[in-house]
């Protein structure tokens, strides 16, 4: 049998570089809005934000007998959410939405 080589000890880190993770636009704030699915206070700043995004040209809060209506009005026509609360009725409608 032959003798075994020798073995490289080398004292510096490997050449492969460390793996990065680059964050997606919705991490970084410029993707998608999110909208929350929760019964939390609406941020009126990011619906109006995501409503400008689709090209909504108005929108509208309506009082009802059992709770709230919300209706945006877009270039196809009209989108509404009921719901017991103003957010929820938003969300509803926000979930409509093409995305």
């Amino acid at each position: 049998m032959g003798a075994k080589p020798a073995p490289v000890i080398r004292a510096q880190m490997d050449d492969t570089p460390p793996a990065v993770r680059i964050p997606t636009p919705e991490e970084l704030g410029i993707g998608r809005v999110k909208v929350a699915t929760t019964d939390e206070p609406l941020d009126w700043s990011m619906v109006e934000r995501q409503l400008d995004a689709v090209g909504a040209t108005g929108y509208q809060m309506e009082k009802t007998a059992d709770g709230f209506r919300f209706t945006c009005k877009l270039s196809f026509g009209p989108v509404a959410g009921r719901g017991a609360t103003k957010g929820e009725a938003v969300r509803k409608a926000l979930a409509q939405l093409p995305r």
